[in-house]
């Protein structure tokens, strides 16, 4: 969120620097799995729903600049998604109102050596490769002009009469500015409450994530049932998460998650049983209440902006969060109304979803 409000920025002409606890794009947005698309799509609110959806319709255009500027592809596959389950009320609601973007049919139908399990196919659903998407977007924002310090955590935010004046790095150095904008996922109500502020109600869960090397085409499609999923990448790889865990901001990765996603997903793809496992990671995904992320400005606070609280779906929903963030800072037209993501009145404590 931070780096593409920062690129969107950019290319409007402003001049903007960009601080990192840590190295660019190495949370959550690395971490996780690259689909876009909330699964299932009826667990979510509207307006996720919404942000996805418009997502969606960014990313051939966005993935072909960043590529042409960078020269990394960050590898955009519409390869469709398998959905085991579980088919509630909700689900047959959602299918016979979405009839046209899925099929219905076997797991193995569609995907040879899998299970034989009855399955949906999502066919509108898209997946980026997380990793190579920062770093294109890392090395386009740097050659359009924004200033990146990685290894640079902040602080706290500086006030003054309700205007923010600039930057306290952990380092105790002070960088004036006029705007800022809060995208520090896990770690955003941290900085808020370290400034005086009231949080958001975000706090971290953990999640889990398993790699599998295999030859290009063993597996097709990306396959989720029963909160786990499977991701073909396009130089074989496969990735297979995921936990969520409410320990805090420990990323620690353990023995029990590991033998969880193995085995939920070699019941999915029996073929795992054959590839080697060569990497187990984690992130903190930042969790909020209504899973609605919050997008806009804080509140009495002059030039002080919120883009935070996408919890599992930042990569899914990051073009569209941006451009409406961007928009509202520079008055440019959006297609997307602001009000369902301003700040809550209130910041309960975050649930686990689902």
């Amino acid at each position: 969120m931070g780096l593409m409000t920062a690129w969107m920025l950019r290319r409007q002409g402003w001049q903007v620097t960009v601080y990192d606890q840590a190295e660019a794009f190495a949370g959550s947005s690395w971490a996780g799995g690259g689909i876009i698309s909330p699964v299932p799509p009826w667990s979510y609110p509207l307006p996720v729903r919404q942000l996805v959806a418009a997502s969606l319709r960014q990313y051939p255009e966005l993935v072909a600049e960043l590529h042409g500027s960078s020269g990394i592809d960050p590898e955009l596959i519409r390869a469709g998604l398998l959905y085991l389950g579980p088919f509630d009320d909700a689900g047959e609601d959602w299918r016979s109102r979405n009839a046209a973007q899925l099929q219905v049919g076997r797991l193995n139908d569609w995907l040879p050596g899998a299970a034989d399990l009855p399955a949906w196919q999502f066919t509108n659903v898209a997946q980026v490769r997380n990793p190579r998407l920062g770093q294109a977007l890392l090395q386009a924002a740097i050659r359009q002009g924004v200033v990146v310090h990685q290894h640079s955590p902040v602080r706290r935010i500086h006030l003054q009469a309700g205007q923010v004046t600039g930057l306290e790095l952990r380092s105790g150095e002070l960088q004036p500015c006029r705007h800022t904008v809060l995208a520090a996922g896990a770690w955003s109500d941290i900085i808020l409450r370290n400034s005086g502020l009231a949080g958001l109600g975000i706090k971290p869960l953990r999640g889990q994530m398993l790699l599998w090397q295999a030859p290009p085409g063993c597996l097709t499609h990306m396959v989720t049932g029963h909160g786990k999923y499977l991701i073909p990448r396009r130089d074989g790889h496969i990735l297979g998460g995921s936990t969520v865990e409410d320990v805090g901001f420990d990323n620690a990765t353990t023995a029990a998650a590991l033998d969880e996603i193995q085995h939920a997903c070699r019941q999915m793809f029996p073929l795992l049983k054959e590839l080697t496992l060569v990497r187990q990671w984690s992130g903190l995904r930042p969790a909020i209440a209504g899973d609605i992320p919050v997008i806009g400005p804080m509140p009495d606070t002059q030039g002080l902006w919120l883009n935070t609280g996408h919890y599992r779906n930042g990569l899914g929903m990051a073009p569209a969060s941006c451009e409406l963030l961007v928009s509202l800072m520079t008055g440019t037209k959006c297609p997307l109304r602001h009000e369902p993501y301003a700040m809550p009145e209130a910041q309960p404590q975050a649930r686990p979803a689902a």
